[in-house]
C-alpha cells in the first residue's frame, strides 16, 4: 500500500510541477509580448495579452488544486454552481460566508 501511495504523491508533485512549468511559459510569453509591442499601437500581437496572462493565472491556480488547496478550487466555480462545501472554503468568516451564500442563491434564482 505504500507504494502506490508513494506512486500518487510523485505523480501529483509530477503534475504540479508541469503545471507550474506551463504557467512560467505563459507569463514568459506575456512579458515577451509586452516587450516587444507599443502600448500606443495596436496590433494582434498585443490584443492577445490578457488572454494569455489569464491562462498563466488558470494554469497556476490548477497547480494550486492539484496540491490539494480547495481554496483555489473554490475559486474557480462560478456561484451559481457552489455547494455549501465551496463556500465553507472561500468564507473568511460566517458573515462573509453569508454574503457567498446570499450571491449563491441570487444567481440561482437568477437563471430559473
Amino acid at each position: 500500500m505504500e507504494n502506490a501511495a508513494e506512486a500518487r504523491a510523485d505523480e501529483r508533485a509530477r503534475i504540479v510541477a508541469d503545471l507550474r512549468r506551463a504557467a512560467e511559459g505563459y507569463r514568459s510569453y506575456a512579458a515577451f509580448i509586452e516587450e516587444i509591442t507599443d502600448p500606443s499601437t495596436p496590433c494582434d500581437l498585443s490584443d492577445s495579452l490578457p488572454v494569455v496572462q489569464a491562462e498563466a493565472e488558470m494554469l497556476e491556480n490548477a497547480a494550486k488544486v492539484a496540491e490539494g488547496d480547495r481554496r483555489a478550487l473554490a475559486r474557480l466555480i462560478p456561484p451559481v454552481l457552489q455547494t455549501d462545501e465551496d463556500i465553507a472554503a472561500l468564507a473568511s468568516s460566517p458573515e462573509d460566508a453569508e454574503v457567498h451564500r446570499r450571491i449563491r442563491d441570487h444567481a440561482v434564482q437568477a437563471q430559473e
